[in-house]
């Protein structure tokens, strides 16, 4: 069986598939969660293009319209029509893209994603969906001590089997930036690294963070951004207790670590936003 033919039978839609890529390659595919039946907007909404080689958040999102169906439904109890999303790792907009068609024209999507190859195939869904209301940067986030600057760190480079969510600019929490470990799946690139603060954002309702163990200095550098908008935060950290940035008393979060959830993430939110967050969450 030809790989268009396979591909378009494993998408489980009625539309075809199609296989294409003139250096990487791509599969350019419609998609459909099932786990999401009770938003029967979203089921059926996305096309998605997606590199061939990347194993786990690309190749989930082509079976299974979504990476992580657990976070995506939490996210989307969680932000409404009209509310401001930020996407801060955005990988190829496996979030991006539904919360984009959740917020609808007059809300708005903020999403950051640093290596080079993998903003390309972000920007390629959010165009393919025509989602007007999304923003898309590439940068990594951190701390005011790596912010301005530029760091040469490992990129994926989609040519061979992989998993191109598990790279990250940094050495986790560490201002360090990871090393190379094989010039067949990786190569070394200069990423640019702002803080959130700098890019001052004029609304933020919620932040989603997966930044592959660097969530703590992300947020150190979104504290003007946190006291300006009060969002709720999701995002993945490996340690028990909630980072020094949220934890902080004067800034009245409140924090709870979901282990059931496969990334183990933390929720956080305003303790004046407490009655609204279990009201989303319980409907």
């Amino acid at each position: 069986m030809r790989h268009t033919e396979l591909l378009a039978r494993e998408a489980g839609q009625t539309r075809p598939a199609a296989l294409t890529g003139l250096h990487v390659p791509t599969v350019v595919a419609p998609t459909q969660s099932e786990d999401l039946h009770w938003r029967p907007r979203l089921v059926a909404l996305a096309d998605f293009v997606l590199p061939i080689w990347d194993m786990v958040v690309s190749n989930r999102v082509r079976l299974f319209g979504s990476y992580d169906h657990q976070e995506l439904d939490i996210l989307l109890r969680l932000t409404s029509p009209g509310d401001t999303f930020v996407d801060i790792g955005a990988n190829v907009g496996a979030v991006t893209v539904p919360l984009a068609a959740h917020v609808g024209q007059e809300g708005t999507v903020y999403s950051f994603e640093p290596f080079r190859q993998v903003f390309q195939y972000l920007n390629a869904n959010v165009a393919v969906n025509g989602l007007a209301n999304v923003h898309t940067f590439q940068y990594a986030l951190s701390d005011a001590s790596k912010a301005p600057r530029t760091i040469r760190a490992p990129a994926p480079t989609l040519l061979a089997g992989q998993n191109a969510g598990m790279y990250g600019v940094f050495q986790g929490a560490s201002t360090e930036p990871n090393q190379q470990t094989s010039k067949t799946r990786e190569r070394l690139e200069d990423v640019n690294v702002r803080t959130l603060d700098s890019f001052q954002l004029p609304r933020v309702d919620v932040i989603k963070i997966d930044v592959e163990g660097h969530a703590a200095r992300v947020l150190e550098g979104a504290a003007e951004t946190l006291l300006a908008h009060r969002p709720i935060l999701w995002f993945e950290e490996g340690g028990s207790e909630p980072p020094e940035a949220v934890a902080n008393p004067g800034l009245r979060y409140w924090c709870t670590k979901l282990d059931d959830t496969p990334e183990q993430q933390f929720l956080c939110y305003p303790r004046e936003r407490h009655a609204e967050v279990q009201a989303r969450l319980n409907a």
